[in-house]
């Protein structure tokens, strides 16, 4: 896992960036490494084999910047 984001007002809810892809985790942070409904919102493209998500921030309005 390169990042783990909270989403704002969406308790137990997180971006994280997985390998080549961008996701939203539910987790209660009780449950031993149990996840549920992890939902892919993004997939590096084909072309860039060796691209992983690596590290992101939000800015001041609430974007997310993911770099790889």
């Amino acid at each position: 896992m390169g990042f783990v984001i909270p989403v704002k007002n969406a308790p137990n809810k997180f971006i994280i960036g997985l390998g080549r892809s961008l996701r939203v985790l539910e987790w209660d942070g009780v449950t031993d490494g149990t996840a549920s409904n992890l939902k892919t919102l993004h997939v590096i493209a084909d072309n860039n084999l060796n691209g992983r998500f690596n590290d992101a921030k939000c800015d001041s309005i609430g974007r997310l910047w993911a770099g790889i």
